[in-house]
């Protein structure tokens, strides 16, 4: 009997301690759908991603559209009609109108391969990504997450709107459709950060940084940040515990292989942003790390 009641508590000691991590689908899925795309967040969800990451831009006329750049890139999008696009284009020199005359679904990222295309594929607005979504859930049954990522940058401060308005945009719509709980903002940019946390303290914020010489607890602290968000292979052990000590949680990008996801793993960190969701969710719930 008591080495019954030994071996039972053990295993609830150990489903106790057991790190659950948050899997996210950067840009909906690059790795398997056309970035940034309904496809590619439904290939996510379906794959068993919590959260959907993705990058915003602001239109000529104030409207919030999915795009990884400031601008149009004509590798990744052509005019509907099949006509290549010249040369990049600014998203905030077009009109919603004219952003949806856009095909971003017929050419292939070359560095994925493997990426199915879906042709007249059109950019969708945060509007369309919030109602498709408001009653999605993940497989484990939580309704699905955003991280949404500020496009801007100090340095070009004229392709987009000021920070402060484009983090008044943004919030405008996360409260429309009712989604302060289940919204991240992250930036390289931490202006809009600061601008989000002065509008609404209780935004989530997420730091991007790809700079080897941050100190990630630092940032955490200053920005009063939920999160830092890395690139996976500049992360530490030691950054990880001193984030953790500052109360903040560590969501690297973009680790893409089972080697370094493990090695995340190992150190951690509280969730992880691939290009293949699909697989990273796999990887996960063989090891159980994930809790469904």
């Amino acid at each position: 009997m008591k080495a019954s009641l030994v071996v039972i508590f053990t295993f609830f000691a150990l489903v106790a301690q057991a790190k659950i991590i948050d899997v996210q689908g950067h840009r909906g899925a690059r790795g398997n759908r056309p970035e940034n795309t309904i496809p590619a967040f439904d290939f996510a969800l379906e794959a068993g991603a919590d959260t959907l990451e993705m990058d915003l831009g602001i239109t000529r006329d104030d409207q919030i559209v999915l795009n990884h750049d400031r601008t149009i890139n004509p590798k990744r999008c052509q005019w509907d009609d099949g006509r290549p696009l010249e040369k990049p284009i600014l998203i905030h020199r077009l009109t919603l109108a004219e952003i949806k005359k856009l095909d971003c679904g017929s050419l292939r990222n070359p560095d994925f391969p493997h990426q199915i295309l879906i042709p007249h594929t059109p950019i969708p607005t945060l509007d369309e990504i919030f109602e498709r979504y408001k009653d999605a859930k993940s497989k484990s049954g939580n309704l699905v997450k955003f991280n949404i990522e500020t496009k801007i940058s100090f340095w070009h401060p004229y392709d987009t709107v000021p920070p402060r308005r484009f983090s008044d945009l943004v919030l405008a719509k996360v409260y429309q459709h009712e989604m302060l709980n289940r919204v991240v903002l992250e930036s390289f940019d931490y202006r809009t950060l600061k601008a989000a946390k002065k509008i609404t303290p209780c935004i989530k914020i997420s730091a991007l940084t790809q700079n080897p010489f941050e100190n990630l607890a630092h940032t955490a602290h200053d920005l009063k940040a939920e999160y830092v968000s890395p690139r996976w292979n500049l992360l530490s052990l030691q950054d990880v515990e001193e984030v953790h000590r500052e109360g903040a949680k560590v969501l690297p990008w973009i680790p893409n292989t089972m080697a370094q996801w493990e090695h995340l793993v190992k150190m951690g960190v509280d969730a992880i942003i691939s290009d293949y969701p699909q697989d990273l969710f796999n990887y996960l719930h063989q090891n159980e790390y994930v809790s469904y």
